[in-house]
């Protein structure tokens, strides 16, 4: 029994001799010494396996299902703070005290550079100057796995970002920063993540600086950065990375925009990602096809076209990043990264301690490397699945071209759209669409082209081989996922927290402090966020020209009143009417300096009636 009392067991004989326990509705077993049911203690619970599973897999797993399992298992129903202590036990057991987690972190990271060669793994400390003796306190920490960075360049696009994810531990209320790169058969691989207090221009300098160093230069030269907002971070780049460019996730734009111009039905119409003048004005490949598209979305609505030319070209148009060649693979989202913060949250590591949040985004990369390689086994062909299913879909659509040959450029033109002209070059590899530049896979021209000379029917494996880029070969992509072996490090034994304090060189974890009240279910609003609307926004500031955001508005503003006058519809619909709040006075004597519930006179005038 779980009581030190003694307990009696309530059974029955049965017809055959047998005994067994009575069942019914009243508990089988009570105790002989008081009223008491036998009840489990808060260890019982926590050396439950099932419990232990449940909690390990999934930090946030719901106390009324651990409950539910618990009963289940014993027949016992504990009350729901047994529960959430034996989870916080389990917990503690799993990565240790949160004080004494970052000791286990500094040796982690040792064993983990020493198992995993090229990787680079260390953290920040600021050293305590009231009452520390010399100690040190956690600042921030990093993880660059050296496998994963060798698979982004050498099979991976030219692409990475970078974002970061609230924890939500119950001690440590840090960020998780993660670096994605894309690879050529479409897997996001983090090859960098770690930890830091707040998203500010020091801590992703010092981010930025490390990937720098460790980097291969190269690859970083032809690199592109995906952010969705600043944050700290373009002051960062421009300090680091000067030559390697930012481009904003255009999917946060157009919600800045519907926030600004309101949510009517021509913004529904003509700014949804499926069927948008907004985005047609960011995928135009060339500078003729995207002239067209902002002449068309200023014929709809002048404010929203002004929106977009108020901001930098090159952090948000794909035939920008042609031109400087700077191909983005077809990219023109963060999403890429934004869903490896979402896996974060389901396998857990945003729950858990920093020390065991490292060694949980690292069993992430280890499980994405090992998917990719099964679904390259399983796949067929010379090309990675992804760039088959391109070279399919476009081949459906060569029928509808007609191809006129001279000299070395072959003219594509569409059988009914015949403004649609295209000039290939297959000797240079240069298409006037601009597609095959920037996913660096042969557009319907190139195909039709080389349909047309033969090329194709004569050497298939030639064709792919010249004409898509290395990072979409089935074999090469394969052979770089097997190379790239993660050794994740063994569960060091964490030391108890008096062996910890013993320590000269004891790491102290971040000072925290609980703040009043119900915690914030939203975070402070900055600069970057006019329009109002949930989710991150990007700066609506054109940092080249030094534009206001607020003016920006005010023109947007302008700009949609006049269109709705000469339509004759009613300008005062569709146009963002921030309300401005003048200060607070008193209610008794309007003054500025107090309040009602402060307020002198209100207290005399109460005595008087008094």
């Amino acid at each position: 029994s779980c009581h030190t009392c003694p307990f009696r067991l309530t059974v029955t004989k049965k017809s055959s001799g047998n005994w067994s326990l009575a069942r019914g509705v009243a508990p089988a077993w009570e105790h002989a010494t008081c009223t008491g049911v036998a009840s489990l203690t808060t260890k019982q619970i926590a050396d439950n396996p099932i419990v232990q599973a449940a909690v390990i897999s999934s930090r946030g797993v719901a106390g009324k299902a651990l409950q539910q399992q618990t009963a289940m298992a014993t027949g016992v129903v504990p009350s729901m703070s047994k529960i959430y202590r034996a989870k916080a036990a389990v917990v503690g057991a799993v990565a240790g005290e949160h004080g004494t987690s970052y000791d286990r972190m500094r040796q982690w990271m040792n064993m983990f550079v020493q198992s995993n060669p090229g990787s680079v793994a260390y953290m920040n400390t600021v050293g305590v100057t009231q009452g520390g003796e010399g100690k040190r306190r956690f600042l921030r920490g990093i993880v660059l796995p050296g496998p994963a960075m060798r698979l982004v360049m050498s099979t991976g696009q030219a692409v990475f970002g970078l974002d970061a994810t609230f924890m939500k531990h119950d001690v440590y209320k840090g960020q998780l920063f993660l670096v994605v790169g894309r690879l050529g058969c479409g897997l996001n691989i983090p090859f960098g993540f770690g930890f830091f207090d707040i998203e500010n221009k020091d801590n992703w300098s010092w981010v930025v600086g490390e990937l720098r160093k460790s980097v291969i230069g190269p690859w970083l030269q032809a690199a592109v950065m995906f952010s969705d907002r600043d944050k700290g971070l373009l002051p960062a780049m421009q300090a680091e990375m000067p030559n390697v460019p930012m481009f904003h996730c255009f999917k946060h734009k157009t919600t800045n925009l519907l926030a600004l111009m309101g949510k009517e039905k021509w913004a529904n119409r003509y700014l949804g990602p499926k069927c948008g003048l907004v985005w047609a004005c960011c995928k135009a490949k060339t500078l003729a096809d995207h002239n067209t598209a902002i002449a068309a979305l200023k014929a709809v609505n002048a404010g929203a076209a002004a929106y977009l030319q108020r901001e930098d070209v090159k952090t948000w148009a794909v035939y920008k990043s042609i031109e400087d060649e700077r191909p983005l693979y077809g990219n023109a989202t963060s999403n890429f990264v934004e869903s490896e913060c979402a896996r974060a949250d389901t396998n857990g590591a945003r729950y858990m301690t920093p020390c065991e949040a490292m060694d949980r985004m690292l069993m992430q990369v280890v499980e994405i490397v090992g998917n990719g390689v099964d679904m390259l086994v399983k796949s067929a062909g010379f090309l990675c699945p992804n760039a088959a299913e391109h070279y399919a879909a476009v081949s459906q659509r060569v029928a509808y071209y007609v191809v006129a040959k001279n000299g070395l450029i072959s003219y594509v033109t569409h059988r009914t759209q015949t403004t649609e002209r295209r000039a290939v070059d297959l000797e240079n590899k240069t298409c006037t669409c601009g597609e095959w530049g920037q996913t660096k896979m042969p557009c319907v021209h190139v195909v039709a082209a080389v349909m047309y000379d033969g090329t194709l029917s004569e050497d298939p494996l030639k064709f792919f081989t010249d004409f898509f880029s290395p990072i979409y070969h089935r074999k090469a992509a394969l052979n770089a996922l097997l190379d790239a072996v993660v050794v994740v490090p063994v569960p060091v034994e964490v030391e108890t927290a008096a062996e910890a304090a013993a320590v000269d060189d004891h790491i102290l974890p971040p000072a925290h402090k609980k703040g009043r009240g119900r915690p914030r279910k939203t975070r402070f609003r900055g600069a970057a966020d006019r329009g109002g609307g949930g989710g991150g926004r990007v700066s609506t500031v054109d940092a080249s020209i030094g534009v206001p955001a607020t003016q920006v508005e005010m023109d947007m503003d302008a700009a949609a009143r006049a269109l709705a006058v000469a339509s004759g519809a009613d300008p005062t619909v569709g146009v963002s009417t921030t309300r401005t709040r003048g200060p607070y006075r008193c209610s008794v004597c309007q003054s500025t300096t107090h309040n009602a519930k402060t307020c002198d006179k209100k207290r005399k005038d109460g005595d008087s009636d008094d």
